[in-house]
């Protein structure tokens, strides 16, 4: 669990998703801008609890150091399988999706929906099979989502993404393209538009996961009642491959 168990406690996280921008201002007070090419990586800031008793976080803080600044995490918020459900409010799914096929509806994968394109910061999905009728909002602007299948290594896709803008079906529609927050990545041995069912589905809310390395890592203090602090917070940014 190692830093899974730090964000689950923790106080506060802060999310950075910003661009690579180059701000220049000339003599007469104009302000110049442009955006360099950049995979726009997330950036975590992690507030850890003020105490946390030695005897129960032990282990999590061996784990930590031992992983240091060199080995990823793989962490999620909001999903109750890792232990903090208590912040699912950060990122539910929001559209109006309800299916009552076999197995009933999932958001780990969204039934009858998959991916048919990519192309800079677009996903095109096809909604033909999914009996959506006309006016369905499919996802609302500030959802997560992720491809949820694995490649040809069995390693699932890496990199979440969020809706830039609500994706609401028409009538007589079969495809719809989602506008995300940057351009699609791509991954090894993983193919979005494949065949195979486990590579072309569609996650989200609180199932999609992030693969970070931790840039700043605070030292643990020992202080009265058997308890530990971290002297600052843990800097985390989204590692891209």
């Amino acid at each position: 669990m190692s830093l899974q168990a730090i964000i689950n406690m923790a106080q506060s996280v802060e999310f950075t998703r910003t661009s690579v921008v180059a701000q220049t201002a000339s003599r007469n007070g104009r302000l110049f801008v442009q955006e360099r090419s950049s995979v726009k990586p997330w950036v975590f800031t992690i507030e850890p609890p003020a105490h946390l008793p030695w005897i129960d976080y032990r282990s999590v803080v061996e784990a930590i150091f031992s992983s240091d600044r060199h080995t990823e995490h793989l962490i999620y918020f909001g999903q109750a399988t890792y232990g903090n459900s208590g912040q699912v409010w950060m990122n539910p799914y929001q559209g109006s999706l309800t299916f009552s096929g076999s197995g009933g509806y999932s958001l780990a994968m969204l039934d009858y929906i998959y991916i048919t394109a990519t192309s800079g910061n677009t996903i095109t999905i096809d909604v033909s099979n999914a009996g959506i009728p006309a006016g369905t909002t499919i996802f609302k602007a500030g959802d997560y989502i992720q491809p949820s299948g694995t490649g040809s290594d069995s390693l699932p896709y890496r990199y979440p993404y969020t809706v830039a803008a609500d994706v609401v079906k028409s009538a007589g529609q079969t495809t719809k393209v989602i506008t995300i927050n940057r351009n699609f990545i791509a991954q090894t041995n993983y193919n979005p538009v494949s065949s195979t069912t486990s590579q072309n589905r569609l996650t989200a809310g609180s199932n999609c996961h992030w693969n970070v390395l931790v840039t700043k890592l605070p030292s643990v203090k020992y202080v009265p009642h058997r308890s530990i602090q971290f002297t600052g917070n843990f800097d985390c940014v989204e590692s891209v491959i």
